[in-house]
């Protein structure tokens, strides 16, 4: 279990890479998924997909993010913790407030977070930004984000820039993370990441306003299978399986006829008789039919 920071500057790739994250490392391993951003769950998996994850406030209190529950509570292993994923925490945990009424709640729950079974990453511009006791005591990892879309293709840049144009001169567009264990830029770097996201993009609200006065309180967000893929027809066969049908078609089976059936005449004059008695009677001469053939 491990609380990062992820921080750079606007535009860098910090709640992409979280995004992508969350799909990678917990949506798709079933893990729990609490988090203050808007995630298209239709657009991350098909509207037959029943992943759901659990939706706080922009800016939760502890209440808030008590009431997102336990993230394993089926198991005492770290590596099956869930995540949650608080963006934009320069803007309501940040150092100038730390006198704020239910600061100490919230700090008080992220410091026993493991307990609660949760993996936090906290997605900022820069640390320092924060509450100190966050900074200082909480962060173990830090996450460094570039955008390398910005940054002119040394040497012949200028040259490509001037022959087909000034976009061209400039490195096409990814991100790189790094990983360093503390929070200070010379710390030992830990890992390494490059990624475009561009299949993450359509996932979440690349534009959203987080809000003191968001109208809702924590709650699960419903899965596509629940909002539109039960309304949908069958599942389409993928074309493999369709090449797989034709290339390996099953033979028919021979199917041995069943034995010609040999009315049984004594049996027809029986109903045919019960039917023209009264209903009671009728029942006595069939049941008494019956125990004949059964005693014979």
């Amino acid at each position: 279990m491990t609380d990062y920071a992820f921080v750079g500057k606007k535009g860098t790739g910090k709640s992409k890479h979280a995004v992508l994250r969350m799909r990678e490392t917990y949506f798709k391993r079933k893990r729990a998924v609490a988090t203050n951003l808007d995630i298209d769950l239709k657009a991350m998996f098909g509207p037959r997909s029943k992943v759901t994850y659990v939706r706080v406030p922009d800016k939760p209190t502890e209440f808030d993010l008590l009431a997102a529950g336990h993230g394993n509570p089926d198991s005492y292993d770290e590596d099956k913790n869930g995540a949650m994923v608080l963006d934009e925490l320069g803007t309501w945990f940040n150092a100038r407030t730390f006198n704020d009424k239910g600061r100490a709640g919230t700090l008080d729950f992220l410091a026993h977070a493991r307990k609660h079974g949760w993996d936090c990453y906290y997605i900022m511009q820069d640390v320092s930004q924060v509450d100190k006791q966050l900074r200082d005591s909480f962060i173990e990892q830090t996450v460094r984000h570039v955008r390398y879309d910005k940054v002119r293709i040394p040497f012949v840049g200028t040259l490509i820039g001037m022959l087909l144009g000034d976009r061209f001169g400039y490195l096409p567009r990814f991100h790189q993370a790094v990983f360093r264990i503390g929070t200070n830029p010379q710390d030992l770097v830990s890992d390494r990441l490059w990624f475009k996201g561009q299949d993450i993009e359509p996932c979440y609200d690349t534009r959203q306003v987080f809000r003191l006065d968001y109208p809702y309180g924590t709650h699960s967000v419903l899965s596509p299978w629940h909002v539109e893929g039960r309304f949908l027809a069958g599942d389409e066969v993928p074309w493999w399986r369709k090449l797989l049908a034709i290339l390996f078609k099953a033979k028919p089976q021979h199917v041995k006829p069943l034995a010609p059936l040999v009315p049984d005449l004594q049996l027809a004059r029986v109903v045919k008789l019960a039917r023209a008695l009264p209903p009671d009677q009728s029942l006595q001469l069939v049941a008494r039919y019956q125990r004949m053939r059964l005693s014979a």
